[in-house]
């Protein structure tokens, strides 16, 4: 209501930015707009029967960033034990290098001297019987090639935004670099990174734009595609304990200097070799987004390329390949999606009901290509995909049930498919209880979700490393991954069909826990397979997968400066073959030729196949006549390297949102390894077990001979007057029997503890944060290998075969960040 008397009364103050109007008083008038929040008030204006209210806009630039600054010391944790207690050689005899001799069955070290002559292979002479020398007793060598390894990283992060105390925010930029160094844990062996980061967004009315851009460099000294490192760490493991790798590592330019004919000097590999691996990541992406009401419309795209480049040559005068091997290889991805969609919020006469339709579609092209010199190979992958998604969303939100209903469709196309489907159906909901023992903080909510969708391999994926399927492991030497899929086309769509569901209990302030399942059926399943010289990509499997997670978490009341939350999960999954493509059947997929993962009908994908002992109908290994059981030759399923179950646990501690402890355990529950390292180290007699029972006498394996008695036959296990292949290590071959290195590879690990302490800061910046942590410290496994969960070659399908895998390490570290 305005009167002449209330006009009169506020003519003075600063806020009266109107005239009073002539009109008779009283009069009603009609607000215009009003602003909450007790904003300020710039000034009121009359227009005829209603009055604005305009507030005062504040406009601000907020500027403001983070400096990061990391160091960290890794150290090895668990290597493979080696004997240091015989000589190279066999027989009683110390067998130099000159002779080509590759084993460690020689005499014992107590009973050798140096003779002082002048020998190229070792600057104290030849190895001679105890007395017949200068006295000199024979020296045990180190010949790790591992180290404690550095990591420095720093980062800066910059941001800038301008907004208002109406408007939060107007535009928002920002900035953000980096760089690292490692030492690794190889000798001679470092990598370096670097990253730059740009992104902005900004707010026009209805309309928001974002954007960015940001790249990323690497370069490591040596590139282990090929298991290049793999391939120095075995060597430095194989090297007798008599022979020192450290005095040089040629005897003539053109000549290295190792301890045997098919062995290489580590230091001759690392050094001057003209490795490197370099790799440039560059991502760039913007999007719009038009927000009409209750609809919104939103448009986005984005180029990823990745452009690697690498030297893998092998030097001349290396085990297998004398004359060398040039190779540099040269890999681009490039990958640009443009995507759009369409959002309606749909609301009805009551708050409790609320909906929403969605239409979707993505464009994908993808485009790789690989060339190797001088071997002169080229190949060029491309993809175009095309996805359509509807879905509607229907929600109840009441007082004691709220719920939800949504049902979809996706359409799926690509290049590379003999045909697409445009039905792959998908429905899911939830029901929540809101009081379902008496009152609101113990909700309950049961969700599940059904959806069918296509999965392809990427083009960017490379199956070169499926070449050691060809290769036994004694001749992993002559691993080279130079051929890859001669092409992704002309595949059968896999299909995928999933049912997940959910129960949860949380009441918000101690408690809650979590149950879900899921269930996957898989058909036709693409996986590589060797045709001739070519890798070929087949539609191979259908395939079945299932698995459940159970998770508990307690926590203090929020308020209490004394915060204590702990999570403790229980996860266990598996899948099997339920089906394999005719003429297929036991096919590879990672390892060796004899000893490998494969598809296996009715068992879990990759379960381990070699071979093991002859068995009769009862179980009974059947020993032949020298006493020694007898190997079958034909490869069965001989373990599986899925866990039977994972548990995890962690705890978080905090005091006065100051000072916060972490700690991360695990325990993972089987899982079967195949320890080829141990299985090569014991055929060379490297391995501690060998040299402990090599001198066992008498011993009588369990078991029946082939006439199906008893077996009683005693026999030696190294007999230095015998050839040396009928010792108990060599008579199987260097991989032995398969099913003799199989491990548990049940391990109890503190995955991560940290402390952390924020001090806030009023002058200089906001807040400092200081972070100590230690990650992979303790290690509790029955494994006798490194540790369980390193791959071979660092292949990503590789769980389960440790072949001279590299050891985990141990990582303490600082971080110390700057919030200004």
């Amino acid at each position: 209501m305005l009167s002449d008397d209330y006009l009169t009364l506020i003519k003075a103050d600063s806020l009266n930015k109107t005239q009073a109007p002539k009109a008779d008083s009283p009069k009603s008038w009609q607000l215009k707009a009003a602003y909450l929040n007790r904003l300020p008030v710039a000034r009121i204006k009359s227009d005829k029967r209603r009055l604005a209210i305009e507030p005062l806009i504040k406009k601000h630039i907020v500027f403001g960033g983070t400096f990061t600054s990391a160091f960290a010391v890794k150290s090895i944790n668990n290597t493979p034990v080696l004997q240091n207690t015989y000589a190279q050689g066999r027989s009683l005899g110390w067998q130099g290098p000159e002779t080509g001799e590759m084993f460690s069955y020689g005499p014992a070290l107590t009973g050798l001297e140096y003779d002082g002559t002048t020998y190229a292979y070792d600057g104290n002479g030849r190895l001679v019987g105890r007395g017949t020398g200068n006295g000199l007793m024979a020296s045990t060598f180190d010949n790790g090639i591992l180290r404690n390894g550095l990591l420095q990283n720093q980062s800066l992060s910059v941001r800038v935004s301008k907004g208002s105390n109406y408007f939060p925010k107007r535009w928002n930029i920002g900035l953000k670099a980096g760089k690292g160094t490692e030492g690794t844990i190889i000798q001679d062996n470092e990598n370096s990174s670097g990253n730059i980061a740009a992104n902005f967004d900004a707010t026009m009315n209805k309309l928001n734009i974002a954007g960015g851009y940001a790249a990323f460099q690497s370069r490591f000294t040596n590139e282990n595609r090929g298991g290049f490192l793999n391939r120095v760490y075995q060597n430095s493991l194989l090297t007798p304990v008599t022979f020192d790798n450290k005095q040089g590592d040629l005897l003539s330019p053109d000549v290295q200097r190792r301890y045997g004919i098919n062995s290489d000097n580590p230091h001759f590999l690392l050094t001057d070799n003209g490795h490197f691996s370099k790799t440039l990541q560059q991502t760039g992406n913007i999007s719009t987004k038009l927000k009409i009401n209750k609809l919104t419309l939103g448009a986005s795209s984005t180029l990823e390329e990745t452009e690697l480049r690498s030297d893998e040559s092998i030097k001349v005068g290396t085990a297998f390949f004398g004359s060398g091997f040039p190779l540099t290889r040269e890999k681009n991805d490039r990958r640009f999606m443009l995507d759009g969609y369409a959002d309606l919020d749909i609301s009805y006469g009551s708050w409790k009901y609320k909906s929403n339709a969605k239409f979707a579609y993505t464009r994908t092209e993808a485009r790789t290509n690989i060339g190797y010199q001088p071997v002169n190979s080229a190949y060029r992958y491309e993809r175009s995909v095309n996805e359509f998604v509807w879905s509607y969303q229907t929600n109840y939100n009441g007082n004691k049930i709220s719920a939800a209903l949504n049902v979809a469709n996706k359409g799926y196309s690509s290049s590379t498919f003999t045909k697409g489907d445009y039905f792959l159906p998908g429905i899911g909901g939830f029901l929540k209880l809101n009081n379902l023992l008496g009152y609101r903080g113990w909700p309950v909510k049961i969700a599940a979700n059904y959806n069918e969708f296509y999965t392809e391999p990427s083009p960017a994926t490379s199956y070169a490393a499926y070449a050691s399927t060809q290769l036994t492991p004694e001749n992993a030497f002559k691993f080279m991954p130079i051929t890859e899929a001669s092409g992704f086309a002309q595949l059968q769509p896999v299909k995928n069909a999933e049912f997940t569901s959910k129960i949860e209990i949380d009441n918000g302030y101690l408690f809650q826990f979590t149950g879900s399942f899921f269930v996957r059926n898989t058909k036709n399943e693409v996986l590589p397979v060797t045709e001739g010289e070519d890798i070929v990509l087949k539609n191979l499997a259908d395939v079945r997968s299932n698995g459940f997670e159970l998770e508990f978490t307690q926590r203090t009341r929020y308020w209490s400066n004394f915060r204590l939350i702990q999570t403790l999960s229980f996860y266990k999954w598996t899948n099997k073959v339920k089906r394999i493509a005719p003429g297929y059947a036991n096919t590879p997929i990672a390892g060796f030729s004899t000893i490998n993962k494969a598809l296996v009908e009715g068992q879990p994908v990759g379960v381990l196949v070699g071979n093991s002992y002859v068995k009769d109908q009862s179980g009974h290994t059947i020993i032949g006549d020298d006493g020694y059981p007898l190997a079958d030759a034909s490869p069965s399923v001989i373990g599986n390297p899925i866990p039977d179950f994972t548990l995890k646990l962690s705890q978080t501690v905090s005091l006065k949102q100051r000072l916060a402890l972490n700690l991360d355990w695990e325990y993972k529950k089987g899982g079967d390894i195949w320890n080829g390292t141990r299985a090569l180290l014991d055929y060379y007699g490297r391995s501690e077990g060998s040299a402990e029972q090599r001198n066992t006498t008498g011993y009588v394996f369990e078991g029946l001979t082939t006439t199906g008695q008893v077996n009683t036959i005693p026999v030696s296990f190294y007999n230095p007057n015998l050839p040396l292949t009928e010792a108990k290590w060599l008579r199987y071959g260097p991989g032995g029997v398969a099913t003799d290195y199989i491990e548990k590879g049940d391990a109890i690990r503190l995955r991560n503890i940290s402390v952390t302490y924020t001090l806030p800061v009023k002058k200089i910046a906001q807040r400092v944060r200081f972070t100590a942590y230690a990650k992979n410290i303790i290690i509790w496994t029955a494994y006798k290998g490194v540790d369980p969960d390193q791959l071979m070659y660092d292949q990503a399908n590789a769980q389960g075969l440790d072949f001279f895998n590299l050891p985990s390490t141990k990582t303490f570290g600082v971080n110390i960040s700057l919030q200004f």
